[in-house]
């Protein structure tokens, strides 16, 4: 599976047989949740990081 369908994936695309190619409000939708989800990681890596340094001595 390429990027292209696993960020159509992640906006709602089922890939199914029958089903058109992805379009723009779908790639966007997957775009947007994609873009929240490594925020969401890099905010909480950054978190759980100054924890452990403050609780390492």
């Amino acid at each position: 599976m390429g990027r292209v369908r696993l960020v159509a994936h992640l906006g709602g695309y089922r890939d199914r047989k029958h089903d058109a190619e992805p379009g723009n409000p779908i790639m966007w939708h997957g775009q947007t949740r994609l873009s929240s989800a490594s925020l969401g990681h890099r905010i909480g890596f950054r978190a759980g990081r100054r924890h452990a340094l403050r609780h390492d001595s």
